[in-house]
């Protein structure tokens, strides 16, 4: 399309946008005990809609769904799409109460979707260097090796 001078047309949302059949077989092989975690690039959320459990999942680039507060860290994840890339604040507020019953957070929600000059997040990125490390084999899907080496560095000999 791109050499013909055209642009892609898309028909679909992401609010009406709804997990593959591949979001659906990880997800089978996370419940099997197989797959112990998930690294992805992806922003859409549709591994969190399909059920993915989000202490396993690492999404490097962001969540279109998801806003974090920028004082205590508290992530919420939304049904709408949060309208803001970049890291931006959402013009939500954290309402995360502290300990003790003492007034919430207030923090200032932003986006997680990364602009191309962001560095990755260092929580993120963190658990999916952790999770290479004691997982023996990686599998990429939809991107290419060199990607991901750069994206998150791998500690696992085995590529599939």
């Amino acid at each position: 399309l791109e050499e013909k001078g055209e642009s892609p047309h898309f028909d679909t949302t992401f609010e009406d946008a709804r997990p593959s059949l591949t979001h659906m077989a990880l997800l089978g092989l996370q419940r099997a005990g197989y797959l112990k975690y998930l690294i992805s690039q992806n922003v859409d959320g549709l591994h969190v809609r399909s059920g993915f459990p989000r202490d396993t999942l690492s999404e490097l680039h962001g969540n279109m769904f998801v806003e974090e507060c920028e004082k205590c860290g508290r992530q919420y994840v939304r049904e709408k799409v949060i309208g803001v890339m970049g890291l931006k604040p959402t013009g939500r507020y954290c309402d995360v109460v502290r300990s003790r019953g003492l007034r919430a957070c207030r923090g200032k929600l932003i986006s997680t979707i990364l602009d191309w000059e962001d560095a990755l997040p260092d929580r993120d990125l963190n658990k999916a260097d952790d999770a290479s490390r004691s997982n023996p084999v990686e599998t990429s899907r939809s991107s290419p090796i060199s990607v991901m080496r750069h994206a998150a560095p791998t500690h696992s000999q085995c590529f599939i």
